[in-house]
């Protein structure tokens, strides 16, 4: 056993056979699906069989035979392009490897960090009672975000997942403008409360004055 393991752990992926790029054992990246899937020649295979396929549309290229009909569940869900069959999705990960365009995720603790760093920063902002500048980087954070995850995928071939941060963001607003309605309110109440206070002072003072009046008088 420990044998055929040991085979089965050095057999190539198809992706790897079809660019002829080799990995090391256990290595895992992600498909590059900036690439023009519509670029890829599709033939169907009774035509092929049916000799109506000029020879030379197929010399000197891979052929990946695969199904495309629904029907046979071959189809996979990915981004940008929906659903693809599964021979679609062997050839992106040939020319991914091909083109050198392999991605690799920075895993889930860059999020948690850039999440971290934000809630030091919104503490920094908030110690001041500011609304506007934590508004304003709640809502100008995403956005550089996604463009550093873009410069970083187009540059670096890095996944930075962006989900938990966007979703951190909208939070923390969220939070921010609930902590500035409670803090109205109590603003409003305590004045309130000072109103009425105010009142009843001026309302003794009135009947004290109005009482001296009647000793003069009498």
């Amino acid at each position: 056993l420990d044998v055929q393991d040991a085979v089965l752990r050095d057999i190539p992926s198809l992706a790897e056979a079809l660019s002829g790029t080799r990995l090391a054992p256990g290595a895992a990246f992600a498909l590059d699906y900036g690439l023009d899937v519509s670029a890829i020649d599709r033939i169907p295979v009774a035509a092929v069989l049916d000799g109506r396929v000029d020879p030379r549309r197929l010399a000197g290229k891979a052929v990946v035979v695969g199904a495309s009909a629904q029907e046979l569940r071959d189809m996979f869900t990915v981004p940008r392009f929906g659903a693809l069959p599964g021979g679609l999705v062997q050839i992106i990960a040939a020319e991914t490897l091909a083109q050198r365009r392999a991605l690799y995720s920075l895993g889930p603790f860059a999020p948690a960090a850039i999440i971290l760093l934000i809630g030091v920063l919104l503490g920094f902002i908030g110690r001041r009672r500011r609304l506007a500048p934590e508004i304003g980087l709640l809502l100008a954070l995403p956005l550089l975000v996604e463009a550093t995850a873009f410069l970083l995928q187009a540059d670096a071939h890095l996944l930075l997942g962006t989900a938990a941060i966007d979703a951190a963001c909208a939070g923390l607003l969220l939070i921010v403008l609930l902590r500035e309605l409670m803090r109205s309110r109590r603003l409003r109440a305590a004045a309130a409360r000072q109103r009425d206070a105010l009142q009843r002072v001026l309302d003794r003072v009135i009947a004290e004055l109005g009482s001296v009046g009647t000793v003069i008088r009498s």
